[in-house]
């Protein structure tokens, strides 16, 4: 189901909610600017049968949000992104924006405050002349690469595991899954790469 509320639109698959008792559903989108920053508040209720409504914070499955957005001077479309901000700290949803119809598209299993920024990263080992340095960059932006050895430090010329590899699509495609499993015998569920390879 699709729903356009004007300043987002929300696709949602007909189970989002694992919950049964349900009379209505609703879905409220808010957009405003603070600051240099466009922020966008989404609220999910459910009103079930008794009259009795609860918000929704967690969804059974991905909800694809998209939102109109034009981009201000600076902005490297490549480096657009979303965060998820909650208590201070902010979440990369590794948003991906449409220069063609000016929509910045993430997915989410949450609905709460989430900010559209421009979140440019640098590494001191990849110069200006790399052959790569906007390809790093831009997957820096939406943190689906990250500094190996420090926070600044790409090593560019190291070869990548498996286990990178699979986190790098993973994070890539939106297909993380936190309660997939993995069976392979080197692969501990205290792997800090569990999620992804057993999400891949």
């Amino acid at each position: 189901v699709d729903r356009a509320s004007g300043v987002a639109k929300i696709s949602v698959a007909h189970d989002f909610s694992k919950e049964t008792d349900v009379k209505s559903f609703s879905l409220e989108v808010e957009k405003k600017e603070e600051g240099t920053l466009a922020v966008v508040n989404l609220n999910a209720q459910l009103t079930d049968t008794k009259g009795n409504v609860k918000t929704l914070n967690k969804f059974n499955n991905k909800i694809k949000v998209d939102i109109p957005y034009t981009l201000k001077e600076g902005d490297d479309q490549e480096k657009i992104t979303v965060m998820f901000v909650d208590n201070g700290k902010e979440t990369n949803m590794t948003a991906r924006y449409d220069s063609d119809s000016k929509v910045v598209t993430f997915y989410t299993e949450h609905f709460s405050k989430y900010v559209i920024t421009n979140n440019t990263v640098n590494f001191k080992d990849v110069p200006q002349n790399h052959w790569a340095k906007a390809n790093i960059e831009a997957l820096a932006a939406k943190d689906i690469v990250m500094g190996r050895t420090s926070k600044d430090a790409f090593l560019p010329n190291e070869n990548v595991t498996r286990a990178e590899f699979a986190k790098f699509i993973t994070l890539a495609v939106n297909l993380i899954d936190s309660s997939a499993t993995a069976n392979f015998k080197d692969v501990v569920k205290t792997n800090s790469d569990y999620m992804y390879i057993a999400s891949a």
